[in-house]
């Protein structure tokens, strides 16, 4: 994550100038201000949302294995895409359209 400071503004021939400069965050200043700005919030829906985001990522680092049906199926439909047996998303939608009506 990075820090940014802003440096003066420089006006040239009615133009505005302005210079940043960005400096990378250790990991323990990010934490720290992070901690920081959970602590002054009062916002329990954004807490929530907070929380919710720090929950996905610790459950992104389980391994889903799939089942034999599960890796057939994707082995299916890779073919299909090699075989060229695909439709666009738009085609897909008029079609589960048209199957609904009947």
């Amino acid at each position: 994550m990075n820090s940014i400071q802003k440096r003066p503004i420089d006006f040239v021939e009615n133009k505005v100038d302005i210079r940043i400069e960005i400096r990378a965050m250790s990991t323990l200043e990010l934490k720290s201000k992070i901690i920081s700005q959970v602590q002054q919030m009062d916002d329990e829906a954004l807490l929530n949302e907070i929380y919710s985001l720090i929950h996905a990522e610790t459950d992104l680092s389980k391994i889903y294995v799939l089942s034999d049906n599960e890796r057939s199926m994707v082995e299916e439909g890779l073919t299909d895409v090699r075989d060229g047996k695909i439709v666009s998303s738009e085609k897909a939608t008029e079609r589960l359209k048209e199957w609904l009506k009947k």
